[in-house]
């Protein structure tokens, strides 16, 4: 299986390569991490978003509008390597009923428990 074990970095405390991509997705939501960069669009908009995780490493400036070209190199990045792997459109697997079950309204008004 292509990839690269995370646990080094998980249990060793090393870093990774910061100049290799990292990529993954799941249920439809996909990333690519490169360096301080880190590219995200989340199911089911998938509108991409890009972040500079040295200055702003809680995600909350999108700088995707400023940095198109970066967006470009990196979601081709990602559509390759998802090509790649055989990453499934989530669209084909998603289910299409809720795998857990709508909380029901207690008789003590609308909290749920």
């Amino acid at each position: 299986m292509p990839g690269k074990s995370l646990i080094n970095l998980l249990f060793n405390g090393q870093e990774l390569d910061a100049g290799r991509p990292l990529f993954w997705e799941w249920a439809g939501n996909r990333a690519v991490r490169r360096g301080k960069w880190k590219l995200v669009s989340i199911y089911p908009s998938y509108q991409w978003e890009l972040y500079d995780l040295e200055s702003d490493a809680g995600e909350t400036q999108n700088v995707a509008s400023r940095n198109s070209n970066l967006v470009d190199e990196l979601s081709a990045l990602y559509f390759n390597w998802a090509k790649q792997t055989d990453v499934v459109d989530y669209d084909k697997i998603k289910p299409k009923e809720p795998l857990l079950p709508t909380p029901k309204k207690s008789s003590l008004g609308n909290r749920n428990f």
